[in-house]
């Protein structure tokens, strides 16, 4: 590559959008930081921070902040790996969280006409 523009600064390749060329103090080159587009673009993982918050890890390079272009797709499995709680057998059937349906019957619902079986003389 031709030098034709007498570039100057400290820029690198990965400070860069692909596919842009730039010229910093050592020549001209083009930049290699991934322009990620994509409105499903799935994070590489999620944690928790130490209060319980939850971390999630994106793919390096520039995204547009906000909603649209700039969300990050978090899979039920990744929240799962995070949190032991987010199970079927933690959730009342009938509700669904983040994807996973509720696996405990709610008998209370399925037998509201049954009368009682034990009984209290007093």
């Amino acid at each position: 590559m031709a030098d034709s523009a007498g570039g100057y600064g400290t820029a690198q390749p990965a400070h860069v959008l692909e596919p842009y060329n730039f010229t910093n103090d050592n020549g001209e080159f083009t930049g290699t930081m991934p322009h990620i587009t994509s409105n499903n673009d799935p994070a590489l993982g999620a944690g928790k921070w130490g209060n319980g918050d939850l971390a999630v890890y994106p793919r390096k390079g520039y995204r547009k902040g906000g909603s649209g272009e700039g969300e990050l797709r978090v899979s039920t499995a990744q929240l799962q790996a995070v949190d032991g709680w987010l199970r079927s057998n933690y959730i009342l059937e009938g509700g669904d969280i983040f994807g996973t349906p509720g696996g405990i019957a709610n008998n209370s619902a399925r037998n509201h006409h049954m009368p009682g079986t034990a009984v209290t003389v007093w």
